[in-house]
């Protein structure tokens, strides 16, 4: 499993870290507009072919997002909050406690109707404590 997912999985209702990752690989294959101001090649440039994450095309990486042993990033985290209209804040420890918002950027997304708390130290991400626990509904 995904770090990433496990973590957004603790803000959820009935949505396991493996159902979110789907739903997150779905997403992806699904929504042109997402892709529409990312170049692929500046996204995926910084991979070596022999690193798990190097792929060619979109569709490779939707298909190597699906696997259990993938590990999410920014992409999947801005997918988080565009599937459930939410905003998450990622709190990196290694750059002093610095925090990342990403907001909702879908077309039908309105004011986020919850904002999760998570951790990132440069290699793992962590849930923050939440007053609400279950704040998405799957």
């Amino acid at each position: 499993m995904s770090c990433l997912f496990d973590s957004v999985s603790k803000f959820t209702t009935n949505c396991s870290s493996s159902r979110l990752r789907s739903m997150v690989s779905d997403y992806l294959r699904s929504d042109p507009l997402y892709w529409d101001d990312l170049k692929f090649s500046d996204v995926f440039q910084m991979y070596s072919p022999d690193d798990v994450h190097f792929c060619t095309n979109i569709n490779d990486y939707v298909v190597k997002m699906g696997l259990q042993s993938t590990w999410g990033g920014a992409i999947e985290i801005q997918a988080i909050c565009n599937l459930f209209n939410i905003s998450v804040r990622v709190h990196v420890l290694r750059n002093r406690g610095n925090v990342i918002t990403f907001l909702p950027t879908a077309p039908q997304s309105s004011e986020p109707k919850h904002c999760i708390d998570i951790s990132w130290n440069g290699f793992h991400f962590e849930p923050c404590c939440s007053s609400n626990p279950s704040i998405i509904t799957s």
